[in-house]
């Protein structure tokens, strides 16, 4: 069964908003904007739904921030924020680990959980759920390799030995 235009324009506002674009409809074309958590504002103008979706779909697959790297990135939590930030930029090497709680697995840095490991029958099933700004996890041939970032630059790559069964 096919979505009509209202239903395919009401997915794409909610893709629009979980990827933090407000999506406009100005008479027949439609237009694109986000602010949030990019160097400079991002407007896309003129578009149809079609350009639209693939336009989102674009950033769904470069990730949260489409390919750009931005430079400053807002903080909900400032003050958490500044702590990690302190804790990752020390001198020393930072303290990286992955723990379980018996119903989930976290990667810890210096203490702080930064992901959780998605648990199976969610969309999130078999990839690593951020828990907090400027945090990146990667598989590498998961379970015995994933790396771990911060603001881009990589901090640890967890490499775990096979054991043979």
């Amino acid at each position: 069964m096919q979505e009509n235009e209202v239903e395919r324009e009401a997915r794409l506002r909610e893709v629009a908003s979980k990827l933090f674009f407000t999506l406009k409809n100005e008479g027949s074309p439609f237009a694109l904007y986000r602010d949030v958590d990019v160097p400079e504002p991002i407007r896309h103008d003129g578009l149809t739904l079609s350009e639209v979706e693939d336009v989102l779909n674009t950033w769904k697959l470069r990730g949260p921030h489409g390919g750009l790297k931005p430079s400053v990135r807002p903080c909900r939590a400032a003050r958490a924020c500044r702590e990690q930030r302190t804790s990752v930029m020390s001198k020393d090497p930072p303290t990286v680990e992955m723990i379980s709680d018996g119903e989930a697995l976290f990667v810890v840095v210096n203490g702080v959980k930064v992901a959780k490991r998605g648990r199976p029958g969610t969309p999130q099933a078999n990839t690593w759920v951020l828990l907090g700004p400027g945090w990146t996890v990667l598989d590498r041939n998961y379970p015995e390799e994933i790396e771990i970032m911060f603001e881009g630059v990589r901090i640890s790559l967890i490499e775990r030995p096979r054991q043979d069964e």
